[in-house]
């Protein structure tokens, strides 16, 4: 068994203190860092996909419903940064590569979300304005029909992170009741 919790206070603490964020909630595969304005939070989906899922975002606006956390590779794109074609397949099937994988999305973490953590002027609605862009971009008929039926599959097999997945690739064409269900879904993973 992983110890996860372990793992992402190690690499991630001091990161979080830097940021002043403290820990908030700590399971075996979620942990949540937060103040009384920003969050990050770290997912490892050791049952089905075995996924390390690194995001965060305002708290006001994700309590609210209105905003869903950003994650890692979301920021990576915005930046342009090449490392986006390296993360989005750390599987960690050891304690050891667990905790590799933490140290180096704990570097990627600093290096390009840095001045998000530390909610410095104009990030946030950087990453808001790249956000709507993409997905402006990426809607047309074929390719939402696609990803309702791959999120429809996905909550059918109980894959929360699949159902996520999918309907994040068309968040600026959601009806408010798909918003809502991909809202329920994030927190269902971080609640449990």
């Amino acid at each position: 068994m992983f110890q996860f919790e372990k793992a992402v206070s190690e690499k991630f603490d001091s990161l979080a203190t830097e940021a002043g964020l403290k820990v908030s909630l700590s399971q075996p595969s979620a942990m949540r860092y937060e103040n009384d304005n920003i969050f990050l939070q770290i997912f490892f989906d050791h049952k089905k996909t075995s996924v390390l899922i690194v995001e965060l975002g305002h708290r006001a606006a994700f309590e609210m419903q209105s905003e869903r956390p950003f994650g890692l590779i979301e920021i990576l794109k915005m930046r342009a940064s090449p490392e986006v074609n390296y993360i989005s397949g750390f599987r960690p099937m050891s304690q050891e590569t667990l905790v590799q994988s933490l140290e180096h999305l704990r570097l990627l973490t600093e290096k390009f979300a840095g001045k998000l953590l530390r909610n410095e002027d104009g990030e946030f609605q950087a990453l808001v304005a790249y956000r709507k862009n993409e997905c402006m971009n990426r809607a047309n008929p074929k390719d939402m029909r696609a990803a309702r039926a791959e999120a429809k599959d996905a909550m059918t097999k109980g894959d929360y992170f699949g159902f996520i997945k999918a309907l994040r690739s068309i968040e600026s064409v959601l009806t408010a009741g798909e918003r809502q269900n991909l809202l329920l879904a994030e927190k269902k993973i971080l609640w449990g």
